[in-house]
């Protein structure tokens, strides 16, 4: 549907490209890597190329997000 999530610096990946995510499911675990000096995740999402604001998808309300455009 014109989504994309990006996301990188993971110590482990647990879903693959084209791979459905429900709420809740884990897509990654955080660790070492990348030489980055603390552990994290990078995070983005888009909809078709268009970058969106990932805290109102990890508050629930991704329509809002569309909205705000």
């Amino acid at each position: 549907n014109g989504y994309m999530s990006l996301y990188g610096h993971n110590q482990s990946l647990f879903k693959g490209v084209g791979d459905t995510v429900v709420p809740g499911e884990p897509i990654a675990s955080s660790g070492d890597s990348g030489g980055m000096a603390q552990t994290g995740v990078y995070f983005e999402l888009r909809h078709n190329g268009e970058p969106l604001d990932p805290l109102v998808w990890c508050a629930g309300r991704p329509d809002s997000a569309r909205a705000s455009r």
